[in-house]
């Protein structure tokens, strides 16, 4: 089963993330999915979404799963 970690935003500017290959910033408008369950076509979505939908894209299929 597939867990939904996280769909608020975070909004404040304290907010930061640090991620294992280095990089950081904002956390602004983070979205952080389960993605255990997910088929190769789930994946194929994601890649497919642009910029702008793929969060939404990812909580989308994180919710049908």
């Amino acid at each position: 089963m597939t867990k939904l970690i996280s769909t608020e935003p975070f909004t404040n500017n304290l907010s930061s993330y640090f991620a294992l290959d280095g990089n950081y910033g904002s956390a602004d408008g983070m979205v952080v999915v389960d993605t255990t369950t997910w088929s190769e076509e789930d994946w194929t979505q994601v890649e497919e979404a642009s910029d702008s939908e793929r969060a939404q894209v990812a909580l989308d299929l994180t919710r049908k799963n």
